[in-house]
């Protein structure tokens, strides 16, 4: 394609410019273009339109680049201000002046992703090739591509990712199923709250759990040709995100397997090698922590781990590499040394995957009692054994006087499976945003803790974040620079900027990182403040996901605690997915809310909590609440109930 690089700027009358050409790719006729009207009749039309001439009649013209010039000059021209527009003019075939009207388009502002999308797969139907696309653009290959790709989305997708009730994330999720399943999963969306939307939801009910060359799992499989052939062989399979620098591995089940039994390997090679009495991973009870801390260093080796420790502060990642190789040798030699060949039978090996998927050994851990229980679905009085405290004591039998009792249902989550963690992440993060961007002193209280103590957080992360968030300022801010965003919060209000603090603390919050007890911490100190954990989990718990992804013995064992032992031998026979539903929904209907979140949810307020909250229920700003504390506190008076609008909800001190 050729382009004149100085086109002849003429001025064309206002009343031969008919339409906004359809292959503009800025259709928008609606946005309030006042103020550029007021600049034109200030400053006069300081850049030309692009225009061509209509297909039906060559006098006449449509607009391929300038639509909100246009509709500024026709508001003055109404006034009798202008006649003519600045503009030039675009010869040439179909494809010529579209790809004038997408690239004027994309360089001084970028274009929506869909906007792209439709404009680039318009070129491609006209005939140009990906590669011609992304010449005459300058734009790299597998952007095209990307954009491309977006046609995968279901248009009703498209559409609300362009208006903004969508976010990337969210909208990428989509391209998860096929356009009939999204659209399918949009009809059951409807109407649902926020966090019914997460990607990972989205992901997970589209195409179900994944891996992924992201995680320490998918690390490890992908990173030998012969487990990746072992994978495919089995029927697993295997694709490149477009979207994202990810390799999807679209069946754990079998990853998992090929995974376990590479893993397995390893800790029975070293078992071999070392004279240990067992081979142990991760899903034998095995853990990394219950390594000794004692690994009998001497002065010098407890040195030279120091300045290990040190040096890889600072180091490449290839030095960094041979430095963690070095500190594992060290304490491999100090723990062999401990153990005499012929103490190491009573001990194990265990094999682990560290971030990077490698894996790493620890070594004298004990080796786990026996299972008393035959396997899932061989004993025929398994219900039976969900009774028992471990200890042949006898539980309180169901369908007696404390049937229902959360205390007769077996606490499942010592250390949870993969699958069922991710369950359990995305409903903590869920449940604690949402308490935190209702609640400014739980949102405060989470921040101080974290940025005051020693370590840091697991649970809070207080760094710039990606959020979707309908609130005006933090609107303003998402697309600006640093420097923007200060001029801007520079002239907003008090009010607006503590709200739009809540809410950035809220979107920090995620659990994946964090040990259960930190989790519990974190739960325990927002139910300390009168926090409604209990109502934020139940309304975030995906049940179904969680009882199809806990081990069976713990559904039935819900069951079991819910309504009765013979309710349970009945349904255990049920497959999976039908139990798992089942047993959701009987959950749902007992109010019941399982382990953890039961446990988590289980904070009492301290004294005083209600009087000293904060609460944002988006009715007004927080002006009032802000106004009625500081008064209380200089009038050391308790602060006033909070009224049908307000943002501050008091109870007098009983004392």
């Amino acid at each position: 394609m050729t382009i004149e690089p100085a086109a002849q700027i003429i001025a064309v009358p206002l009343d031969r410019i008919v339409r906004l050409s359809p292959l503009n790719p800025r259709q928008d006729m609606e946005s309030d273009v006042s103020d550029l009207a007021a600049m034109i009749r200030a400053r006069g039309q300081q850049i030309p339109m692009k225009l061509r001439p209509c297909s039906y009649d060559p006098h006449s013209y449509e607009v391929l680049d300038g639509g909100r010039r246009w509709r500024a000059l026709r508001q003055l021209a109404e006034a009798g201000d202008v006649r003519d527009a600045l503009a030039t003019i675009v010869e040439g075939d179909e494809i010529e002046a579209r790809e004038v009207a997408l690239m004027v388009s994309v360089s001084p502002k970028p274009l929506h992703p869909v906007d792209e999308y439709e404009s680039f797969a318009s070129l491609e139907e006209s005939g140009a090739t990906v590669e011609q696309i992304a010449a005459d653009f300058g734009q790299d290959v597998r952007r095209v591509r990307q954009r491309l790709a977006l046609g995968r989305l279901s248009p009703r997708v498209r559409a609300l990712w362009r208006v903004g009730k969508i976010d990337r994330e969210q909208a990428i999720a989509f391209t998860a199923g096929p356009i009939e399943a999204q659209d399918a999963l949009l009809d059951k969306l409807d109407g649902q709250p926020n966090y019914e939307w997460g990607e990972h939801t989205i992901r997970r009910k589209l195409r179900g759990e994944t891996l992924s060359n992201s995680g320490p799992e998918g690390k490890f499989l992908l990173s030998d040709k012969l487990r990746v052939e072992a994978y495919v062989a089995a029927g697993g399979r295997i694709e490149d995100n477009l979207f994202e620098d990810e390799i999807v591995i679209r069946d754990p089940s079998i990853a998992h397997k090929i995974v376990d039994d590479a893993l397995r390997a390893e800790a029975e090679r070293v078992k071999s090698e070392e004279g240990w009495g067992a081979a142990l991973i991760e899903d034998d009870g095995a853990y990394e922590d219950d390594q000794p801390d004692e690994f009998g260093l001497s002065d010098a080796e407890s040195a030279r781990l120091e300045e290990i420790q040190t040096e890889r502060r600072d180091a490449d990642p290839s030095r960094a590499r041979a430095l963690r190789d070095e500190r594992d040798a060290i304490c491999r030699d100090a723990l062999l040394r401990m153990f005499e060949r012929e103490e190491r039978g009573q001990y194990a090996v265990g094999a682990f995957f560290d971030h990077d998927g490698r894996v790493i050994f620890a070594r004298a851990l004990p080796i786990p009692e026996p299972e008393t229980a035959t396997a899932e679905g061989d004993n025929e009085n398994e219900g039976d054994s969900l009774l028992s405290d471990g200890d042949g004591s006898e539980r309180n039998e169901p369908g007696g006087e404390n049937a229902g009792d959360e205390a007769t249902i077996p606490d499942p989550l010592a250390e949870p499976g993969k699958a069922l963690r991710a369950v359990i992440d995305e409903t903590a993060t869920k449940a604690l945003r949402d308490v935190t961007r209702r609640r400014g002193d739980i949102a405060l209280m989470l921040a101080v803790a974290t940025l005051g103590s020693m370590y840091g957080a697991a649970v809070v992360r207080l760094r710039g974040e990606t959020y979707d968030d309908d609130h005006a300022l933090l609107a303003k801010l998402a697309d600006a620079s640093f420097d923007e965003a200060l001029a801007i919060c520079a002239e907003a209000p008090t009010c607006d900027l503590s709200v739009a603090l809540f809410r950035l603390i809220a979107a920090s919050i995620d659990t994946r990182a964090a040990h259960f007890d930190t989790i519990g911490a974190a739960s325990a100190a927002v139910c300390a403040r009168g926090g409604d954990l209990k109502g934020a989990f139940d309304a975030a718990l995906d049940r179904r996901a969680f009882f199809e992804t806990a081990p069976k013995s713990i559904t039935l064992g819900c069951v079991t605690g819910l309504i009765g032992e013979g309710e349970a031998s009945r349904v255990k026979k049920m497959k999976k997915g039908e139990l798992g539903e089942y047993v959701a929904r009987l959950s749902k209907d007992k109010g019941h809310l399982p382990a953890p979140f039961a446990d988590w949810a289980a904070g009492k307020a301290r004294p005083g909590a209600d009087a000293d909250a904060i609460i944002v229920d988006g009715e007004t700003t927080l002006a009032q609440a802000m106004d009625h504390a500081i008064a209380a506190d200089e009038a050391n008076l308790p602060a006033p109930a909070k009224k049908k609008h307000g943002a501050r909800k008091a109870k007098a001190d009983p004392q």
